[in-house]
């Protein structure tokens, strides 16, 4: 599993041992991850209560993108990160021992696979994350950030802010900053690795029944955006909930915003799959022409077995002539079945659902579930 992994090791694996966040295998310490987590926005409570009693606290309570920030978005991006790493440590070897590459390739493919770790995982990228979002606070201290505009932001205390406010913009807010930020990479560095592997002379096979050559296995690579884009809409969907809910703005309004997020997640999650469609567009060429070939040659001699003398009769039945036009016959429809597009549906269903289904509060804010529920009936019954 060690040499396969793709987001554990390097600094990124030091820094999270020191922290306590997860043993030295990468599995995640839960209680303490929830610790970092909830203690980040009680502290926030218990600030804003310190500045402006219960009024402010409550303020804080009824901003919704801070609490799926701290709450939700921040333990899924530390939760999720052993998961994603252990199934691409299945993915990556199966792909090697499908045949793909040549011994030659495979070892320039391995090469790939490390290099992509410590891009991922490197001292480099933690100080460039870090220095992203230390810019990032500094640019927000005064005024203080929309995205938490309320009044229990502003005070006396430095930059202009109270010291909740202070509290969430340099401490807790650059905690989800610095997760998001780096699973973004990590999917970008993800994608430069499949795009340098489609540019290898892979071999692919065109009677593969996955009707891809071969790589179905390698586009469940989709599976480490999955927690980001979950994250990213549930903080926008939050976000227009507040809008909704405290300031009285229709959902109309937001439509065009939510659509987009729904569109942005499945061409992120998507697109650096689509590296491979001229190698597929060419492969189900090829295997066209190549079993179209042989497929013929096989019918002329088979018809003139057949059809052009007497054959026995007692040979017909179980004769092997029939069942290699069956197996022809097969492997032509399966070639001619490969997908220049190189994904399947479920794909495109799983990266939707986790764009849309933390939208489903947003929408039941303006229409009912009972309203829902009883317009399907209408239309069913």
């Amino acid at each position: 599993m060690e040499d396969w992994r793709l987001l554990h090791g390097g600094a990124w694996a030091r820094v999270r041992e020191e922290l306590r966040l997860s043993r030295r295998d990468g599995r995640p310490i839960v209680p303490v991850v929830l610790a970092l987590s909830i203690g980040s926005w009680l502290i926030t409570l218990a600030l804003a209560y310190r500045d402006g009693g219960s009024a402010a606290m409550w303020s804080v309570i009824q901003d919704y993108g801070i609490a799926v920030r701290l709450l939700l978005a921040v333990p899924i991006l530390l939760l999720d990160e052993f998961r994603v790493d252990r199934y691409i440590s299945f993915i990556l070897p199966g792909v090697l021992a499908e045949g793909l590459f040549t011994s030659e390739n495979g070892a320039r493919w391995q090469e790939e696979i490390r290099a992509t770790r410590l891009r991922i995982c490197g001292a480099a990228t933690l100080i460039a994350i870090a220095a992203i979002v230390a810019f990032l606070i500094v640019a927000n201290l005064h005024p203080p950030v929309a995205a938490a505009s309320t009044s229990w932001m502003a005070g006396p205390g430095p930059g202009g802010l109270s010291w909740a406010g202070f509290w969430y913009t340099v401490f807790a807010r650059p905690l989800f900053l610095f997760l998001g930020i780096l699973w973004a990479w990590r999917w970008i560095s993800i994608s430069y690795f499949v795009w340098k592997t489609s540019k290898l002379p892979l071999e692919l096979q065109p009677s593969h029944p996955d009707r891809m050559g071969g790589l179905a296995i390698f586009m469940a690579l989709a599976t480490a955006v999955v927690s980001l884009i979950f994250t990213a809409s549930a903080v926008i969907s939050a976000e227009v909930y507040h809008e909704m809910a405290v300031r009285a703005v229709t959902l109309k309004s937001f439509a065009p915003l939510l659509i987009a997020v729904l569109v942005l997640a499945l061409v992120i999650g998507l697109g650096p799959f689509f590296f491979f469609t001229p190698l597929l567009a060419r492969l189900r060429r090829r295997a066209l022409y190549l079993y179209g070939v042989l497929a013929a040659q096989h019918s002329v001699l088979f018809e003139k077995r057949w059809f052009t003398r007497e054959a026995p009769k007692d040979e017909l039945l179980g004769a092997s002539e029939i069942s290699s036009l069956t197996d022809l016959a097969t492997a032509y429809f399966v070639a001619e079945s490969i997908r220049a597009i190189p994904f399947r549906r479920s794909t495109v269903v799983t990266l939707a659902l986790t764009a849309a289904i933390p939208m489903i509060p947003v929408v039941l804010l303006e229409v009912p579930l009972q309203e829902i529920v009883s317009r399907l009936a209408k239309f069913l019954l």
